[in-house]
């Protein structure tokens, strides 16, 4: 997951140099900094965006495990922590009171990242 957010990053800021590199990015490290930027540079506004929003409740899963070692108990959003596992369909878990990942849960992430990705692209293009 670590790469392909990395990646998406890359993407955003290469976005931002491409056609706008007036706009600031807020200090904010969250995918929610890249949000005014796409729509200001691509009209493409995200804020309604099924996709975005998943990709932002990866990011929340992503913290956890990174920052909290996984453990809903001491996460800083316990509460949006356990609203992402119980609407992921079974892909995420709670075992010992640490996330669980499935595969897929995992390809979901990546599927969902090549699509935003295509998506923009194509707005790009035009």
């Amino acid at each position: 997951m670590g790469v392909s957010m990395l990646r998406n990053i890359q993407f955003l800021l290469l976005i931002k140099k491409s056609f706008d590199n007036n706009q600031t990015i807020t200090d904010s490290g969250s995918l929610l900094r890249f949000q005014p930027i796409i729509k200001n540079t691509l009209n493409f506004d995200l804020s309604k965006d099924r996709e975005w929003e998943q990709l932002c409740d990866f990011e929340k899963i992503r913290n956890c495990i990174l920052h909290a070692n996984g453990r809903v108990s001491i996460s800083r959003k316990k509460d949006e922590i356990e609203r992402i596992i119980k609407k992921s369909k079974g892909r995420l878990s709670i075992n010992m009171d640490r996330i669980k990942l499935s595969g897929e849960f995992l390809i979901t992430v990546s599927d969902t990242i090549e699509s935003i990705i295509r998506r923009i692209d194509s707005i790009k293009k035009t």
